[in-house]
């Protein structure tokens, strides 16, 4: 066809481009309805698909229960280790530091020195007054007296 010039068709040019339009439309039904079996192939593949999609989603949803489950199995145990935890806290602050525990027992072990220095004053006496009554001789008392723990010299 001839590019139309500034001039109007006659009305010749005018029937001959409509009758070649016919035949352009009349190939391009075949082409359609061959592309509607092709289309009516892609459904079938499309519900195909379809039903994959809900096997995914079903496999998909077994996915998150289990998840779930473990979450909260996850979540139970943090619960009880914060609860031991929180126990451990309580216990130790009502145990007793390394500093209060040596004071505690300097000061034991003192008391227990005082108490043993005046069992020592009652057994330097009894020997004294034994000596005195020649119950034991001067071998025993300077054996008595050079004991442990309080030893005394005897000149």
């Amino acid at each position: 066809m001839e590019p139309l010039k500034n001039t109007q068709p006659s009305n010749q040019q005018v029937l001959t481009e409509v009758k070649g339009l016919g035949t352009t439309v009349n190939n391009l039904g075949t082409t359609v309805s061959g592309l509607v079996t092709t289309v009516g192939g892609l459904v079938t593949t499309v519900s195909g698909l379809v039903s994959t999609v809900g096997d995914l989603t079903t496999t998909v949803e077994d996915l998150a229960s289990a998840v779930n489950k473990f979450a909260n199995k996850v979540e139970e145990r943090f619960d009880r280790v914060e609860s031991d935890i929180k126990d451990m806290k309580r216990t130790m602050t009502t145990l007793a530091t390394k500093d209060f525990v040596a004071k505690e027992v300097a000061k034991l072990r003192g008391d227990h020195v005082v108490t043993m220095r005046k069992e020592d004053k009652k057994l330097g006496e009894l020997v004294t007054v034994l000596r005195e009554k020649n119950v034991i001789d001067d071998a025993d008392v300077k054996r008595v007296v050079t004991m442990e723990p309080f030893a005394q010299l005897i000149v």
